[in-house]
């Protein structure tokens, strides 16, 4: 049997963690071989881009290098810049329409700028709406497991009640710079998920 190949062009660590460790095992029961590669050069610890440009770029490069295969993104609004295709568009938009809005408009800009090199079937991108560590809140009694590290499960456990003392609000964060209290959960999401990342969180 056939095997379709995607190459996922993600934000960070915790997003390639997650697909290689949960979203891959996943799509190669199905038939589908996904390899996710971060954004920037070697070494790079991650984070959106400012220029959309670095992107455009990137996925030129890996179309050259693997002209068969389909190309898709996994990057989170959260913190996008709004100089980012159909940011500024999304702006008061719902939930369910700000991703459809933002990759629409990326869909657009890369196949607009990579022309023959890629077709259009090819390229799905997909936008995270919340920050991709969110996933630790789907199972707050997974993360007090054993097997997780225990300062992870104390720094957890301060977040849940912190959660708790803002009467569990779910207020979409526009994009802009992260604030000191919203690089927590993303400290905590990337120790775990680049060591062993529970697969309970993201098939649960």
């Amino acid at each position: 049997m056939s095997r379709e190949c995607v190459l996922a062009l993600v934000e960070g660590q915790t997003e390639r963690g997650i697909v290689k460790q949960a979203i891959a095992p996943y799509l190669g029961e199905r038939g589908v071989y996904l390899r996710a590669q971060i954004i920037g050069k070697p070494g790079h610890k991650g984070g959106v881009p400012a220029d959309f440009g670095v992107v455009l770029k990137e996925l030129t490069a890996l179309a050259k290098q693997w002209p068969t295969r389909a190309l898709t993104t996994l990057f989170d609004y959260a913190g996008m810049p709004r100089g980012w295709p159909g940011v500024e568009r999304a702006a008061g938009l719902t939930h369910e329409e700000i991703p459809r809005c933002i990759e629409g408009a990326m869909r657009t800009e890369v196949l607009r700028n990579l022309g023959d090199l890629l077709r259009p079937d090819r390229f799905i991108p997909y936008v995270q709406m919340h920050e991709i560590e969110a996933l630790l809140f789907a199972g707050p009694e997974i993360m007090q497991m054993p097997s997780i590290k225990r300062t992870w499960r104390m720094a957890f456990g301060g977040l849940l009640s912190s959660a708790a003392a803002a009467n569990g609000s779910t207020q979409v964060r526009k994009p802009g710079p992260r604030s000191e209290s919203q690089l927590r959960i993303p400290a905590i999401g990337k120790g775990i998920a680049t060591s062993r990342m529970p697969l309970e969180l993201c098939r649960g």
